[in-house]
């Protein structure tokens, strides 16, 4: 499912993570991010051939515009899917495409809402190339300090609910 090649790419394994999907904005987001941008563009363009309700057209033709070099186009679109979006994983990608397009602050505005939102995902924070114009902001590291602090206190949730024995997990001494 969606989650599994999610999760493959946060955890850096980018191969899997399009290997496992079915070619859709997903799997061109991570092609265009290792370099395969002509097959990214190959696989936006037939995708938006298809009949989709206009929200996911939008999606499409923002990373579609980008690939393309039309800034404003991609800006536009970018800007209008996160009017129409309440899906905190589907805003990442658009905070991710706002700062490729050097919007900083809006990118950094965005992932404070992804962030808000349960969204987290420190392991892409620091390795997602296209957030390099963003790390060397104060705001980020404000940014990255929240998801690490919230996700320590995820895993003490876990671990006061007893949730490890009944995974049957050992977590500490």
């Amino acid at each position: 499912g969606t989650s599994v090649r999610h999760t493959y790419w946060l955890l850096g394994d980018d191969v899997r993570a399009v290997q496992e999907g079915f070619g859709f904005f997903f799997e061109a987001a991570v092609l265009a991010t290792v370099g395969r941008r002509g097959e990214a563009l190959a696989m936006l363009r037939k995708r938006e051939q298809e009949d989709h309700p206009e929200m996911l057209r939008i999606f499409l033709s923002s990373l579609r515009a980008l690939l393309e070099g039309k800034q404003q186009e991609s800006l536009e679109a970018t800007e209008r899917y996160i009017t129409l979006c309440q899906d905190p994983e589907a805003l990442f990608y658009m905070a991710r495409q706002l700062a490729y397009l050097g919007e900083s602050s809006r990118a950094i505005t965005e992932l404070h809402h992804v962030i808000d939102r349960g969204y987290l995902c420190s392991r892409i924070l620091t390795r997602d190339p296209w957030l390099d114009s963003l790390r060397l902001n104060a705001e980020f590291g404000v940014l990255l300090e929240k998801t690490l602090a919230l996700e320590a206190g995820m895993v003490t949730a876990f671990v006061q609910a007893g949730t490890d024995r009944l995974l049957g997990v050992s977590v500490g001494p």
